[in-house]
Formats: structure tokens, C-alpha cells, sequence
């Protein structure tokens, strides 16, 4: 085999393969990483100050990795919005900018937008460490900080499953 169609194998079709293989598209990640520890990261809110994922512990949350050149994640914001407000009690929703510029320019974009939950900077180390290889990126996290379930990309009727899936990993204990 010649080098460049090793080459193009090599660096274009196994990572699409490994894609498909993963379910991209179906809204799901594998389940290799769950009852992870998820929130021992560090970020920084949109008034430059530290901000700690550990201090998230007690409560579900919904992070949601996004980046401002995202449509699906620009889309799904309106969505975020309204579980951030349905379920003020019973789930905390979290945004993470990556990949969108500093805090003044992530906060200057979301100046044009209604976003009424917390937005933190996130950095491509963060992305790493939480295995985050797409955007939007969405882990349920449990009281615990244990992530019970992750979606990759647009997930169809997005806000019912994360109200089921909420409901179902506190009929589990939660």
C-alpha cells in the first residue's frame, strides 16, 4: 500500500470508523466510563475567577460542553434553559465553553443570548482528561459527582430524555 492511502487509512478513516463504532448519532457514548468521577476539574467563570467542579457535589447536574462555533450547542440552549428552570430544585445545568476564546469573549457572546444557567471556560486539558471527543458533549452527573450517563451531539426530544433519564438514576438511588 502506498504511503499516502496508508496515511489517509491511518489519520481520516480509522477515527471515522472508531465514530461510528462509538454511536455517534444515536445520542450515547459508551457506557465504558461510567460511575466516573467527573467533577475533579477546574475552570473559570465568566468573572475570571477559579472555579471548582468539585464544589458541584450534592446535587444532579447536567454539564453541557459547548464551544460558540457549535450550532447543535447554540441550538440546544433554549432546552438547557428551560430544564435549568423546570427542574431549579432537582438538577443543576452547567455549560462549558471550550475551544470559544477567554472569558471576556465568551461572556460577550452570550451577552446576544438568553442563558439563565452558569457558564464556566473550560480548557482543551479538561476535554482530555473528561474524554470529551465532540460537541455539544452532555453528562449526567449524580449527587455524588459520578457521571451516569453522557450524549453526544443533537439528541432527539432532548429535554424528555434528560427528564427520564434524571428520574430513572433517582429511582436508582439518587
Amino acid at each position: 500500500m502506498r504511503k499516502s492511502a496508508h496515511c489517509f487509512l491511518k489519520k481520516i478513516l480509522l477515527p471515522l470508523a472508531l465514530l461510528m463504532v462509538l454511536g455517534v448519532g444515536t445520542g450515547r457514548l459508551p457506557a465504558a466510563d461510567l460511575h466516573s468521577l467527573v467533577l475533579d476539574f477546574e475552570a473559570t467563570d465568566l468573572e475570571g475567577q477559579p472555579f471548582q467542579g468539585l464544589s458541584l457535589k450534592g446535587k444532579p447536574l447536567l454539564l453541557d460542553f459547548w464551544a460558540v462555533w457549535c450550532i447543535p450547542c447554540l441550538k440546544a440552549m433554549p432546552t438547557l434553559n428551560r430544564l435549568s428552570h423546570d427542574l431549579e430544585e432537582g438538577l443543576e445545568v452547567v455549560g462549558v465553553a471550550v475551544y470559544s476564546g477567554d472569558r471576556e469573549k465568551v461572556g460577550k457572546f452570550l451577552k446576544e443570548r438568553e442563558v439563565d444557567y452558569t457558564i464556566v471556560v473550560g480548557s482543551e486539558s479538561m476535554l482530555e482528561k473528561l474524554g470529551v471527543i465532540g460537541f455539544p458533549t452532555y453528562f449526567l452527573v449524580d449527587s455524588e459527582g459520578l457521571l451516569y450517563k453522557s450524549y453526544l451531539g443533537e439528541v432527539e426530544d432532548f429535554y424528555q430524555t434528560v427528564i427520564n433519564d434524571l428520574a430513572e438514576m433517582k429511582g436508582k438511588g439518587d
